[in-house]
């Protein structure tokens, strides 16, 4: 079969047979990276928006720690300006925050990304 087509037609017809080519995970591997992150949906202007909005996708953010049974050892924290609004002063701060101790709680998570 291999002589004539490709491994992966090989590996079709194997399938097709019920022989079974790929090792299926049982359980996916944790993530090392967790990301909660939007768009919003009109300008914030406000430092009292900036933090409801930072809070609730922290508070997102933990609960997949929580999900995977994982802890954060840093955070990151960006924004950026709308990049639509041509006109306006462009900019995408960054920082990241590396925490004392390892950590899946929400307060404590929110406490540090503020």
């Amino acid at each position: 079969m291999r002589d004539r087509f490709s491994v992966v037609m090989e590996r079709t017809v194997m399938g097709l047979r019920g022989v079974s080519c790929l090792a299926l995970e049982e359980v996916a591997p944790p993530k090392k990276q967790i990301t909660s992150s939007r768009s919003f949906g009109q300008s914030v202007a406000g430092l009292q928006e900036l933090r409801e909005a930072v809070t609730c996708y922290m508070t997102r953010a933990a609960e997949k720690l929580r999900r995977q049974r994982a802890l954060a050892t840093a955070i990151q924290v960006f924004i950026l300006t709308n990049r639509f609004k041509a006109d306006d002063a462009q900019y995408a701060p960054c920082a990241t925050i590396p925490l004392p101790d390892p950590h899946d709680d929400t307060r404590y998570l929110v406490r540090y990304s503020l």
